[in-house]
């Protein structure tokens, strides 16, 4: 190589703006970053809740009676802080979405969360009053609210709601049993099984709307008495 050469390449060479793999880039917004930051609380949140939600929903037992409705609300509005809270990080940090999907976010966040909120607060009081319970389980029958067609993975099931929750516990049943019931749910009661705790609470055993095996046919009888509401506010400690 002369010398004329070796000063061309030297000057190239200079001319070159050196490269650290994995920097970032100086011109890339920093709002990027901060965007990501903003969606990885998002999915923190969401992650955290949809599991609760996932537990119940494979769950092999149910809470059928009233739980505190001050914490149920309570949990409800922390849900729904929770997803305020994440919905105006996402608005805020992430430039690269328009006004209109901001708006979304910020409005439909809370009332998502809050929902899944509301199902980790059954579970909790679940858990308080069963946890580490030995009761046995008897016999119980209830009357049947309706049915309820499966659909995004969920198994065909009935639904009961004997104490007036709000909150109805779906038993799956088989297809041929759906269809037997549907349009007549209401005539027939189901037979569970089911224990109590030492405040009154009542638990009973559900395979879940989710169960991955094909559910057994559930014992059915036609309801001899009209469908009333047994639960009483002060239930006596057994």
């Amino acid at each position: 190589m002369d010398d004329r050469q070796e000063l061309d390449w030297q000057r190239q060479a200079g001319t070159r703006r050196p490269v650290t793999i994995g920097a970032p880039d100086a011109h890339e917004p920093a709002s990027s970053h901060k965007a990501w930051s903003g969606r990885s609380w998002l999915l923190l949140a969401m992650a955290i809740a949809a599991l609760f939600t996932l537990e119940a929903a494979l769950s092999s037992t149910a809470l059928i009676t009233p739980i505190n409705r001050f914490f149920l609300d309570a949990m409800r509005g922390l849900g729904a802080l929770v997803g305020l809270a994440c919905g105006i990080i996402v608005a805020v940090s992430d430039r690269e979405i328009g006004k209109f999907r901001k708006i979304v976010t910020v409005l439909f966040l809370p009332f998502m969360i809050g929902f899944l909120f509301d199902g980790l607060a059954w579970r909790m009081a679940d858990w308080w009053e069963f946890g580490l319970s030995s009761a046995p389980f008897s016999p119980a029958s209830y009357r049947i609210k309706s049915v309820d067609h499966g659909r995004k993975g969920s198994r065909d099931s009935i639904e009961i709601d004997p104490y007036a929750t709000g909150e109805a516990t779906h038993i799956p049943v088989p297809p041929e049993q759906y269809r037997a019931l549907f349009g007549q749910a209401s005539d027939y009661c189901v037979t569970v099984q089911q224990r109590t705790s030492a405040s009154g609470a009542i638990e009973i055993r559900t395979d879940g709307e989710f169960t991955l095996q094909r559910p057994a046919p559930i014992a059915l009888e036609r309801c001899a008495a009209p469908a009333v509401n047994p639960w009483r506010l002060e239930t006596p400690a057994r």
